[in-house]
């Protein structure tokens, strides 16, 4: 995928595709709502920061969970979006205007559930993954990215 490049960190940790964050974040357009264990937020220009209860997500922003940990963030559209287990996700575009909806992630590693809101529904919702991109159109999918690379996909139930 242009823009991306394949890394294996010296840690031994989370490995995948690596996105950097816009140049400048944009406005709020999620709030993370739960957070279990280590969970990093990065912004463009500043340093890794642990997230809390509260804290805004902007489009660019880089999210990262540790082993056991996990972050729940509601998006202002009504998706919710769940990132466990050495995940690794960059909030590469998201508008809600009416007029062209659109959203795009890049999930390198680690599981991730999400209930899909608006732009899913009326728009144009894309998760970038090793694998492919998902397009989503109002469904309720678990992925889990495998450190050895493998991907395991379900669709859930959605509860509307």
């Amino acid at each position: 995928m242009p823009g991306h490049r394949h890394i294996i960190p010296a840690s031994g940790g989370a490995t995948g595709l690596v996105s950097e964050p816009a140049t400048t974040p944009a406005f709020s357009i999620g709030k993370i709502e739960v957070v279990t264990g280590s969970c990093t937020l990065t912004r463009s220009g500043d340093s890794p920061v642990q997230i809390k209860h509260g804290d805004t997500v902007c489009q660019g922003d880089i999210i990262e969970t540790s082993s056991g940990g996990k972050v729940c963030i509601r998006f202002i559209d009504g998706t919710v979006f769940d990132l466990s287990d050495r995940g690794r996700m960059v909030v590469k575009d998201f508008a809600s205007q009416p007029a062209s909806p659109s959203a795009q992630f890049d999930i390198s590693n680690g599981t991730f559930t999400f209930i899909a809101g608006n732009v899913a529904h009326t728009g144009d919702m894309k998760i970038d993954t090793p694998l492919g991109t998902i397009g989503i159109r109002g469904t309720a999918p678990r992925v889990e990215i495998t450190e050895d690379g493998s991907v395991k996909f379900s669709t859930l139930v959605e509860q509307r």
